[in-house]
C-alpha cells in the first residue's frame, strides 16, 4: 500500500483555517472513496451469493409455518374486570400476631390503599392477601394493595377504616 504523503499537503496552507479547510476535504473524498469502492467489491461478490443461495436453500415443512392468528372478537377486545380476592381464614396463632402487629389502614390513592404498623410477622399473611412491600410509601414502609381487594384484606385482617 502506498503512503500517502499528508505534510505536503498541509505545507501549503497558510493560516489555521486553511489546514482545517484541508482536512475536511481529505475527509470528505477518502470517506467518497471508501464508499465507492465498498459498493463495487459487494457488486463482484452479488452473483456468487446467489447461485449459492439457491442450491442451499429448503422448502419450509408444515409444521415450521406460523400459526394464523385467531380474530378478535368483541368478548376478547373488552378488557376483563379483576373482582379481587376472597378473604382469608386465620389460625388462632395468626390472629394473635395481626392483633399484635397494631396494623392501621391509610387510604394511599384512588387506586389503592397501605397497611402500615409492625407487618414483619405477618408477612406471610400479607402475601397471601396479594400486598406488596414498599419502604418508599409516603406514610413510611407498609404494605400496597388494590382498593377492589379492600374489604377481603379487611376482613382478613379484622382492621377497620
Amino acid at each position: 500500500m502506498k503512503e500517502l504523503n499528508f505534510k505536503a499537503v498541509f505545507a501549503k496552507a497558510k493560516t489555521e483555517s486553511e489546514v482545517k479547510s484541508l482536512w475536511a476535504q481529505v475527509l470528505n473524498l477518502s470517506v467518497k472513496a471508501q464508499n465507492e469502492r465498498i459498493a463495487e467489491l459487494k457488486a463482484a461478490e452479488k452473483p456468487k451469493a446467489k447461485s449459492e443461495t439457491k442450491s442451499e436453500t429448503k422448502p419450509k415443512a408444515k409444521s415450521e409455518t406460523k400459526p394464523k392468528a385467531k380474530p378478535e372478537t368483541k368478548e376478547t377486545k373488552e378488557k376483563k374486570e379483576y373482582t379481587g380476592i376472597e378473604a382469608i381464614k386465620l389460625t388462632a396463632a395468626e390472629r394473635k400476631a395481626v392483633e399484635a402487629a397494631g396494623l392501621k389502614y391509610v387510604d394511599y390513592s384512588e387506586k389503592s390503599f397501605a397497611i402500615t404498623g409492625d407487618t414483619k410477622p405477618v408477612k406471610d399473611i400479607m402475601k397471601k392477601l396479594s400486598g406488596k412491600p414498599n419502604r418508599n410509601l409516603s406514610c413510611g414502609f407498609g404494605w400496597i394493595f388494590a382498593k377492589v381487594n379492600e374489604s377481603a384484606v379487611l376482613s382478613s385482617l379484622n382492621i377497620t377504616k
